[in-house]
C-alpha cells in the first residue's frame, strides 16, 4: 500500500521542478559535480551513520489533527486522543503464512515451537517486547504480528534469527509479509476457484498473492493445481506491474493474467467470436488514496499531509469503483477498500457511487465476519475542506458554492459527490469498515462490500463487432474506419453517469482512449513502451508437443487418476514461432480465451499462466547442429533436453508415472543442502543409479 499513497504530492513536486533559469541550472550542475568530487579529508574508516527511523521525522501537523477533529469520528475526546497517540508509533511487524500450501501448518508449528520461545523476555530500548503472536482475527491463526517495527528486526542481534528465517520462506512462497489491515480486503471477497477475478489496481500485489490463494483452495480445504477461474491483476503503472509480476511470482499461477492499464478506463475483455464480455464474479478496488492510514509505517505523511491529497483523488476512486460496477457479474460482488482515514475518499465515493446506480447496487451487511477483528462502523456525517489555507470546512456542497462567485466556481476543484447527499440515510453506510490504529495496535484502513440487488435487471449489452479473422487483417482498413469500428465496441448504454459533468469527463476519457496514436502515428506517444514478446499458443496436435511432453516424462492422462487429462492443447510460448519450443508456459482454458481473443496490445498484458519447462542449452546447441547440417526436422527436437521448473511441479505431478519420481531421504536432502550443483556420483545409492538413468 505505501507505493499507492504519495500519488498527489508525486505530482505537484513533478510540476515545481524545472522552473528556474539556464544559470542557475548550470550553477546546479557545478555544484553536484564538485559535490560528487572525493574529498579525502572528509574519508573515514567508520561508516557514515544510519539513518534513525524514529527520531528523523517529527510526528506533528495540526491541519491533519484539526481536520480529523472536524469528522467527530469518536464521542469520546479521549478516544480521539489515543487515535493520534497510537498514529505517532511505529507499526508493529506483521506476516502471514501461506495458507494453500501443504506445508502450511509445518511453517506454522515452526513458529509456535521454535521461534515463538526464542523471542521470550525480550528487551528493546529498555522496554519488554510483546511476544509474538497470532492474529486473533486471521483464519486458522495463519498470521502473526511482533510488536517492534521491521527495521529493529532488521539490526537487532536477538532478532536474527527470525529475520534470517522470514526472509528465506518468504522467497519460497511460504510466508508473505504485508501489514495486518492489507490481508482484509481478500478475506471479505470471498474467492473461489471457479470465479473471475480483477484486482484493479493490484501493485505491489500482497492482496493478488491472498486472491490467488484463495484460487487454489477447495471449499474443503485442499489445494487445486488448476483451478477454472481466473485472477486478472492490473495495474496503471509499468514498473509497479512489474512488481507484481515478480510478487505473484512466489505463487505460480495458470491463472494469472497481468495488465497495465488505467482501471478507470479498463477495456471490456472479450471471449469467443461471437463478441461474448468477460464479466467478472469478483472485483477488489484497492485504489489509490492520500495513505493517512499508513503514518505509522510511513511517517513521512506527517510532513507532507494536506487536505489537498485526499479531495485531489476522490474523483478518480470514483472513476474506478463506477468502471468496476459496470463490470461486475450478476450476484458478484465488489470490495472498495483505501488505506486512509478521510471520509472523502471513503464514504463519500461510495454514496456517490450508490446513488449515480439508482438502487442497481447496496451495501453487503458483514457484520457477522471476522468477529474477533475490532472495527467502526462507516460514517453518515462528515465535512469537506473547501480552503486547505483556512482548513474551512464545509457539511453541503450549496453552503460552499453559494459563497463563490461565477469565476470561483469555474475553477473550484470541489465536487458535489465530495458531500453527503440528501439519500445518505439510504446507502447504510454504516456497513462499511473503518480500522482505527489504536484499537488492536493496526493502522489505518476501510473496507465496504458492495454487491448487485437481487432486483436489478441488467440493461442488454449491445452487440459486439465480431473478432476479424487473419485474412480479413491482412485488409487494413483506414485508420478513421478503424476508430469506428473500436467506438463500436464501447458500451455506452452501461455507463453510470453522476450528472452532466461527470458524463463530459468520462466520454472525454473515452474518446481519449479510442483515439490513441498508434505507433505510426506517434512514435513517442505512451502506448508505444508496450514491447513484450507475443502469446503463441502451439498446436497441440503438432509433433513438437508430443516430443516435448515425452522429454519431460509428462503423460497426457493422469496417472494417478485415469479422469485427469494433461490440457496440452493449453501451452504457449512467448515467440511468433509455435513449434521453436524455449520457455512453454501453461494457462488454463478461460486464461486462452483472454489472450486469443483480446490483442496483447490493446490490454498491455505483461505477463500470464505460468511458466512450465525451458530448455537447457546443451539441447539447443545439439539442434542447432542438426539445423548446420539441414533443416530442422520434429524428430529431433528428441535430443533437446528440457527441465520443469519449480514453479510447475504441483501442476505436472499428477501427469507422471510414478517411476519417474524419487522420493528422497535426509542422506539425498544433505547433499542438496551441502552442493550448489551436485552431480550425480556424490548422491547415495539408489538416487545416483536413478539420476545416472537420466543422463
Amino acid at each position: 500500500m505505501a507505493e499507492k499513497t504519495q500519488v498527489s504530492q508525486a505530482v505537484q513536486n513533478h510540476g515545481s521542478a524545472g522552473t528556474e533559469g539556464k544559470a542557475q541550472l548550470s550553477s546546479n550542475k557545478d555544484r553536484r559535480k564538485k559535490r560528487n568530487r572525493p574529498n579525502k579529508a572528509k574519508q573515514s574508516s567508520d561508516p557514515a551513520p544510519e539513518r534513525v527511523y524514529t527520531t528523523d521525522i517529527e510526528r506533528e501537523n495540526g491541519s491533519f489533527e484539526r481536520y480529523y477533529q472536524a469528522q467527530h469520528l469518536f464521542d469520546d475526546p479521549e478516544e480521539f486522543a489515543a487515535f493520534i497517540s497510537a498514529l505517532k508509533t511505529d507499526l508493529p511487524t506483521t506476516f502471514r503464512v501461506t495458507g494453500n500450501r501443504t506445508t502450511a501448518n509445518d511453517v506454522n508449528d515452526i513458529i509456535r515451537n521454535v521461534h515463538v520461545p526464542n523471542l521470550m523476555g525480550i528487551k528493546h530500548e529498555g522496554n519488554l517486547v510483546n511476544p509474538l503472536t497470532p492474529l486473533p482475527w486471521y483464519p486458522g491463526g495463519l498470521a502473526w504480528q511482533i510488536d517492534v517495527h521491521k527495521t529493529v528486526i532488521r539490526k537487532v542481534p536477538e532478532f536474527q534469527k527470525m529475520q534470517r528465517f522470514l526472509v528465506y520462506e518468504t522467497e519460497v512462497g511460504n510466508i508473505s509479509r504485508q501489514e495486518a489491515v492489507s490481508m482484509l480486503p481478500p478475506l471479505v471477497l470471498d474467492v473461489e476457484p471457479h470465479h473471475r477475478v480483477i484486482d484493479m489496481c493490484a501493485a505491489p500485489g500482497s492482496k493478488t498473492s491472498q486472491i490467488l490463494e484463495a484460487m487454489h483452495t477447495s471449499p474443503s480445504g485442499a489445494s487445486i493445481s488448476n483451478p477454472t477461474g481466473v485472477v486478472v491483476a492490473n495495474d496503471s503503472d509499468y514498473k509497479r506491474a512489474g512488481l507484481l509480476v515478480h510478487q505473484s511470482s512466489r505463487l505460480p499461477s495458470p491463472t494469472l493474467v497481468v495488465t497495465n492499464l488505467d482501471a478507470s478506463n479498463y477495456p471490456s475483455l472479450h471471449l469467443g467470436n461471437q463478441g461474448q464480455v468477460l464479466e467478472f464474479d469478483r472485483i477488489l478496488c484497492d485504489v489509490p488514496c492520500s495513505g493517512d492510514g499508513t503514518l505509522r509505517k510511513n511517517p513521512i505523511i506527517w510532513r507532507e499531509w494536506s487536505v489537498s491529497s485526499g479531495n485531489g483523488l476522490h474523483k478518480l476512486q470514483l472513476r474506478i469503483l463506477q468502471r468496476a460496477m459496470r463490470m461486475l457479474a450478476a450476484n458478484g460482488r465488489i470490495v472498495y477498500s483505501t488505506c486512509s482515514l478521510n471520509p472523502v475518499e471513503n464514504e463519500a465515493v461510495i454514496a456517490a457511487a450508490l446513488k449515480a446506480s439508482n438502487g442497481a447496487y447496496q451495501l453487503v451487511d458483514i457484520s457477522d465476519r471476522l468477529p474477533d477483528l475490532v472495527r467502526r462502523p462507516g460514517l453518515s456525517n462528515w465535512q469537506v475542506c473547501t480552503d486547505k489555507g483556512s482548513l474551512t470546512m464545509d457539511s453541503s456542497f450549496q453552503s460552499f458554492i453559494s459563497r463563490l462567485n461565477e469565476k470561483q466556481r469555474a475553477e473550484s476543484k470541489v465536487v458535489e459527490t465530495m458531500f453527503p447527499c440528501a439519500e445518505v440515510g439510504q446507502f447504510h453506510l454504516e456497513r462499511c469498515w473503518r480500522i482505527y490504529p489504536h484499537l488492536q495496535n493496526t493502522g489505518g484502513f476501510f473496507v465496504a462490500v458492495l454487491e448487485r440487488s437481487e432486483t436489478y435487471a441488467p440493461p442488454v449489452p449491445r452487440k459486439k463487432a465480431l473478432k476479424r479473422s487473419a485474412v480479413e487483417r491482412s485488409d487494413t482498413p483506414d485508420r478513421e474506419t478503424e476508430r469506428t469500428l473500436k467506438r463500436q465496441r464501447v458500451d455506452i448504454g452501461e455507463e453510470i453517469l453522476l450528472d452532466t459533468e461527470m458524463e463530459g469527463v468520462e466520454k472525454q476519457a473515452e474518446e481519449t482512449r479510442l483515439s490513441t496514436p498508434t505507433h505510426e502515428e506517434d512514435p513517442k506517444a505512451k502506448v508505444s513502451t508496450y514491447k513484450e514478446d507475443p502469446y503463441t499458443y502451439v498446436d497441440p496436435g503438432h509433433p513438437t508437443v508430443d516430443t516435448f511432453l515425452q522429454g519431460i516424462h509428462i503423460q497426457t492422462v493422469g496417472a494417478t487418476d485415469g479422469a485427469m487429462r494433461f490440457p496440452k492443447e493449453n501451452l504457449f510460448v512467448r515467440n511468433s514461432d509455435p513449434t521453436v519450443l524455449r520457455s512453454v508456459y501453461l494457462s488454463n482454458d478461460l486464461v486462452k480465451e483472454i489472450l486469443t481473443h483480446n490483442e496483447p496490445f490493446r490490454l498491455r498484458l505483461i505477463s500470464a499462466g505460468v511458466k512450465l519447462a525451458i530448455r537447457q542449452d546443451g539441447g539447443a546447441k545439439a539442434a542447432a547442429q542438426n539445423r548446420t547440417q539441414g533443416s530442422e526436422k520434429p524428430q529431433e527436437v528428441a535430443v533437446q533436453k528440457y527441465r520443469v521448473v519449480h514453479d510447475a511441479v504441483a501442476i505436472v505431478l499428477p501427469f507422471m508415472s510414478p517411476d519417474d519420481i524419487i522420493h528422497g531421504d535426509l542422506a539425498m536432502l544433505k547433499v542438496l543442502i551441502e552442493r550448489a550443483y551436485p552431480l550425480s556420483n556424490e548422491f547415495p545409492s539408489p538416487y545416483r543409479e536413478t539420476l545416472e538413468k537420466c543422463g
